[in-house]
């Protein structure tokens, strides 16, 4: 009896997992560079940056925003807090 062996691999991802469509990322004042006073709505990562969002302020936000985007993420939430 003659075996067939198919190769396959899975798609890329197209979206975030389990459908997370929303991210809520507080972060120290002092490294954020955003008010305290109310969240920060973005849509993208460009509207972390014109909020006051660096990359050299806080680089694990920054990248971690950048990837949620790029992997389907809608909306997140970007506040100051203080420590």
């Amino acid at each position: 009896m003659p075996v067939e062996i198919t190769n396959r691999t899975a798609p890329p991802q197209q979206s975030v997992p389990n459908a997370i469509d929303s991210l809520f990322v507080p972060m120290k004042t002092t490294s954020s560079g955003l008010p305290t006073d109310k969240p920060i709505r973005c849509r993208s990562l460009a509207d972390y940056v014109a909020a006051g969002g660096t990359r050299q302020m806080n680089t694990a936000v920054y990248d971690g925003l950048d990837a949620f985007f790029k992997e389907g993420g809608h909306q997140a939430y970007a506040s100051g807090v203080v420590s």
